[in-house]
């Protein structure tokens, strides 16, 4: 049984979204990160072994002691020290995933495709704008400079930073379910407010 071509054109859409995501992310220092995550883990993974040589050698002589000068390879510090830096990498790439996934989806939105050839377009704009500074204003019109409320924007922005940095904090040390949850709640308030189209 052939698959419809509409869940064709949505599995095809998602690739081509987390793939972006994916690009987006590495772009944006993703590389530099999942190197230290790697590097992390071959020395949480040394350190076990270390652990289990010693397992071994109790097991054989409860009484073992080692040599003089002699010290593991990996020591039992410095495995903990590194498995609270793997922790640490791992959550900084949960919210670095979750900060592109967030610039992806908000490209789309400003830009709503509605072809694939427009969608992939699109994508490709906002891999590069690896700085998330232009935030696709190209796709969308510029309103005149001289109907901008600045004050009335500056005033809103000065009421919100304080909050916003709250909820960064708090979203900095949950959990990445945690995140994708505050995601979903907070992309459903976007479509919910007034004036906005679904």
């Amino acid at each position: 049984m052939a698959a419809s071509p509409h869940i064709v054109q949505q599995l095809a859409r998602h690739k081509l979204i987390q793939e972006a995501v994916l690009q987006l992310y590495a772009a944006r220092g993703g590389k530099l990160l999942d190197l230290n995550i790697r590097q992390a883990e071959e020395t949480v993974l040394a350190a076990l072994k270390c652990r289990e040589a010693d397992h071994r050698r109790l097991i054989a002589d409860p009484d073992a002691r080692r040599e003089k000068g002699e010290r593991p390879i990996v020591t039992v510090s410095e495995g903990r020290l590194h498995a609270r830096d793997l922790a640490r990498f791992m959550e900084q790439k949960q919210l670095a995933l979750l900060e592109a996934k967030n610039l992806i989806e908000e490209a789309i939105n400003r830009a709503r495709p509605s072809t694939e050839e427009d969608l992939q377009l699109v994508l490709e704009a906002a891999v590069q704008d690896v700085a998330a500074v232009g935030r696709m204003g190209i796709l969308e019109p510029k309103a005149p400079v001289e109907n901008f409320p600045y004050e009335d924007v500056a005033r809103a922005a000065l009421q919100v930073m304080p909050r916003m940095d709250d909820v960064y904090d708090a979203l900095g040390s949950a959990g990445e379910e945690v995140q994708q949850e505050f995601a979903y709640h907070l992309k459903a308030a976007r479509h919910q407010r007034p004036g906005h189209a679904a």
